[in-house]
Order: structure tokens, then C-alpha cells, then sequence
């Protein structure tokens, strides 16, 4: 059962990758749309695994990262909301993964809700995405002890080129499944 819901997930990230290129493709350029290819690291995976699934494609953008949302039928989104913020901080880490919930394919300052009761305190200046797919937050303002945030869980997917790019394949993309 295990390794069928891993298959199950590797092939809706496939999908989504796809669905992505469809997305993407159109604003590369002027040139010919490439067709591209999806590979994966490995025949099977077992529950824990991590699935590295490679893209080639010549019309995505080499200097973007790319998030797309991973959703399954025994996974999905989970909305937090109204989470406290400690008082007196400058910066924030989420405890779970965010999810691009504004359909951008990136993690921005969209993707959360800070409430501080319109008193100036926090504000979201900036967001940059971690490793594991956390995101650190820093406010504009120290925050006090009305502030909260929320925003999206779900497991997502990172697509981020390749350096250095073998000659056969000058775009190629990777992706990792992050819960």
C-alpha cells in the first residue's frame, strides 16, 4: 500500500510538472516550443523515499524556482491560521511546508496572512523559502503580543535548474517532493 501511494504521488507530481510546462511554455519566447522530458532517479520508491524527478525542457526560464503544490488523497493542504507570533521577534520560521496558495508558482508574502490588530507591529517584509521547504519571514516591525500569521501546509515540489547544465541538456530541471 505504501509503495503504491509513492507511485500514486510520483506520477500526480509528473502531472503537475506538466500541467506547469503547459503553463510556462507560452512565455519563454519566440522560439519553437520543445516538447521536453521527465525523468525519474529511481524504478519504485518506498515511503520515506525522496523522489527526484528531472525535466528537460529548453523553453523553461534558468534563473527562476518554480514551487508547485503536491496534493494526494491521503495528503493534502492543512490552513493554519491565527498562529501566534512569539513578541519581540524580527523574523519567523513556519513549522510545516508552505503552500503556493495564490497560484504563482512561487513562495511570496502573498502566501500568509499576518494580522497585528492595526497596530504597526510585524508586517512582512521578505520570505525566502528553506531546504526543507519551511520558509523564514522577516517583519518590518518587531512584532507584539497580538500578532499572528497564517497560511497554507500541503507538500510541495521545488523545479530548479540544474548547474552546471551538461552540453546535451542546457535546461535541465529537478524537483523534489517536500513535506
Amino acid at each position: 500500500m505504501e509503495h503504491t501511494d509513492r507511485l500514486q504521488l510520483a506520477l500526480l507530481a509528473s502531472l503537475l510538472v506538466i500541467t506547469l510546462l503547459g503553463s510556462i511554455g507560452p512565455f519563454a519566447g519566440v522560439a519553437a516550443a520543445d516538447q521536453g522530458e521527465i525523468s525519474f532517479d529511481d524504478s519504485s520508491y518506498a515511503d520515506g523515499d525522496t523522489v527526484t524527478i528531472t525535466v528537460e525542457d529548453g523553453d523553461l526560464s534558468t534563473t527562476e524556482k518554480y514551487v508547485v503544490n503536491v496534493q494526494s488523497e491521503t495528503e493534502g493542504q492543512v490552513v493554519v491560521s491565527d498562529k501566534d507570533v512569539e513578541d519581540g521577534v524580527s523574523s519567523i520560521t513556519t513549522e510545516h511546508t508552505v503552500a503556493d496558495v495564490n497560484g504563482d508558482n512561487k513562495i511570496t508574502y502573498f502566501d500568509f496572512v499576518y494580522d497585528n490588530d492595526g497596530d504597526g507591529s510585524g508586517g512582512i517584509s521578505s520570505v525566502s523559502r528553506n531546504e526543507n521547504g519551511t520558509v523564514e519571514i522577516n517583519l518590518e516591525h518587531k512584532s507584539d503580543l497580538n500578532d499572528t500569521i497564517g497560511y497554507t501546509t500541503g507538500e510541495t515540489v521545488i523545479l530548479s535548474h540544474n548547474f552546471p547544465a551538461q552540453p546535451e541538456f542546457p535546461n535541465q530541471i529537478s524537483m523534489e517532493i517536500y513535506k
